[in-house]
């Protein structure tokens, strides 16, 4: 059975010689998970505004929350500010055009993210 364990390490607490990062390494091969297994990816936060002006909130490439421009509601970009800031990562701002497809989804809206807005996948 494969298990997937996300370890979430603010990048302010890793110090530039790896010390920090090495403890939770550590930390986690005492719990039998091997260092080949453990990969650090920092957490993708990004705010996607589209010409419509619908909204939506993408973590790690899910839509975890979004709004129609009709709707009202807590905007996916002002809880996209406070999530990122918690998670000491850069709250990533785009704003682009509606799909052509009127069956458009999310996901569809992610993949036609830029390269260059989507983070490196890791540190």
């Amino acid at each position: 059975m494969n298990k997937q364990i996300l370890v979430t390490v603010n990048p302010e607490f890793q110090a530039e010689d790896g010390t920090q990062f090495d403890a939770v390494v550590s930390a986690l091969e005492h719990f039998g998970i091997p260092a080949n297994l453990i990969e650090t990816t920092p957490p993708e936060v990004i705010a996607v505004t589209l010409s419509n002006g619908d909204v939506a909130l993408f973590v790690n490439q899910d839509a975890i929350y979004q709004r129609d421009a009709s709707d009202s509601g807590q905007c996916p970009s002002m809880i996209g500010e406070y999530l990122a800031k918690a998670l000491g990562v850069e709250l990533l701002v785009v704003n682009m055009d509606e799909p052509s497809d009127e069956d458009w989804s999310w996901n569809d809206v992610y993949e036609l993210l830029p390269a260059d807005v989507i983070p490196p996948k890791s540190l």
